[in-house]
């Protein structure tokens, strides 16, 4: 990724088949976790500058985040030439699909954190639903599940994220 101004909408990280593609380039990704941290946030991660430095000179490419990220974390990133994957943080290991109220809440969370982060340049990617427990979702029904899932990717390709849905299930 490239870093800071020379970053534009050409070099978005983008699905390409089976790969992925920035501009007319191949990208292997190289990604690490990063978090979650306690709370507060303990004073050796606090400069995220110098971690996102760090991840990067250690020969990663992209970060893995299982919450919201906040601004200047998606800014260090970008400025060290990462991109970043988010996971949405909601209770796709419990039966979503009835529980309409687990759905639902889901749905306003991602909605809201696409309004703060969904445009960010460094993101590259949203988890929808990581790795839902195979005994759920043959509990739920992998055709229900898939369909419950569409709403929320559905929700991301209108907001312009269309190449940026990372749906994993696990079976």
């Amino acid at each position: 990724m490239p870093t800071g101004e020379k970053w534009n909408e050409e070099l978005r990280l983008r699905v390409d088949g089976k790969f992925f593609c920035a501009g007319a380039e191949r990208v292997f990704l190289k990604m690490v976790t990063y978090g979650p941290f306690p709370k507060p946030t303990p004073e050796v991660l606090a400069d995220h500058d110098e971690q996102m430095r760090r991840i990067a000179d250690a020969g990663f490419n992209a970060i893995r985040v299982y919450e919201e990220p906040e601004s200047i974390l998606l800014d260090a990133a970008q400025k060290a030439g990462l991109w970043v994957f988010v996971g949405l943080n909601w209770e796709y290991h419990r039966d979503f699909v009835s529980d309409t109220a687990i759905y639902s809440t889901a749905q306003v969370m991602m909605k809201e954190g696409l309004k703060s982060w969904g445009t960010h340049p460094a993101l590259a990617g949203v988890f929808v639903a990581n790795e839902i427990p195979s005994d759920m979702v043959r509990w739920m029904g992998v055709t229900r599940v898939k369909q419950a899932l569409e709403l929320p990717m559905l929700i991301i390709r209108q907001r312009n994220m269309k190449n940026r849905i990372m749906p994993t299930l696990r079976q």
